[in-house]
């Protein structure tokens, strides 16, 4: 059996379909950006219900999270995008992907929130208490600024995780990058291998630079709280 190199690695796929591959690409970022965002805002919700003092508050949001963590992302977006209109409930291909992907990330984003919370001295809640500050000022000045630093390694490996579980788009019919190169690739079977080289190395240029800010970020907030130490 030969293996016809030239049709495998065809460039001409890539430079004739340039401007797809671009819109494809363009999908693929607000895909995740949209996640992304979407995905702290839930976090943030559920880590603030899983430390309720109401034990039914936190129970309930217990059992979501463990749902939600239990149950395989594919399916949860099966049920957004295909089952949801059996109820009369219609979402866009990007809408039902985008709630997809920050509804199970978020799931995973108040765990890492909670446990950082959970990471700060309670004797420093306690201090800030007896000085006269009350709950909400004591979350916002005493301990988030100092739970962030402890969670964002694992908060920037989910957005990481997002940019790469965007691919998933492509089963409810999103025009992002896999699912425009499919296409492509469908469309002659020519330049198999060159296309999805590319999209392989689209996908490690956008998680390599959130990795690259990730320890920006890191270094930058170890400065803060040495010289916060210090101070």
């Amino acid at each position: 059996m030969t293996i016809d190199w030239q049709a495998l690695f065809d460039l001409r796929q890539v430079t004739d379909n340039a401007d797809v591959l671009l819109a494809g690409a363009t999908t693929t970022l607000k895909l995740s950006a949209l996640s992304i965002v979407f995905a702290a805002v839930v976090g943030g919700l559920l880590a603030v219900l899983r430390s309720s003092r109401v034990r039914a508050v936190s129970i309930a949001s217990r059992a979501w999270i463990e749902l939600i963590r239990g149950t395989p992302l594919l399916v949860q977006m099966y049920i957004l995008y295909y089952g949801l209109p059996s109820l009369g409930i219609t979402l866009t291909p990007i809408t039902a992907a985008a709630l997809a992907l920050a509804i199970n990330s978020g799931a995973y984003v108040g765990e890492i929130l909670r446990a950082a919370v959970q990471a700060v001295p309670r004797a420093q809640s306690e201090s800030s208490r007896a000085l006269g500050m009350g709950s909400l000022v004591t979350q916002a000045r005493i301990v988030y600024p100092q739970a962030l630093p402890l969670a964002l390694p694992s908060l920037m490996g989910e957005a990481i995780d997002i940019v790469k579980w965007s691919a998933i788009g492509s089963i409810v019919v999103v025009p992002e990058a896999t699912q425009v190169v499919s296409q492509i690739v469908a469309q002659s079977y020519r330049g198999f291998g060159i296309m999805f080289l590319v999209l392989a190395l689209f996908y490690l240029v956008l998680t390599a630079s959130l990795a690259a800010l990730s320890r920006g970020l890191e270094y930058r907030m170890t400065r803060y709280r040495q010289r916060f130490a210090h101070a």
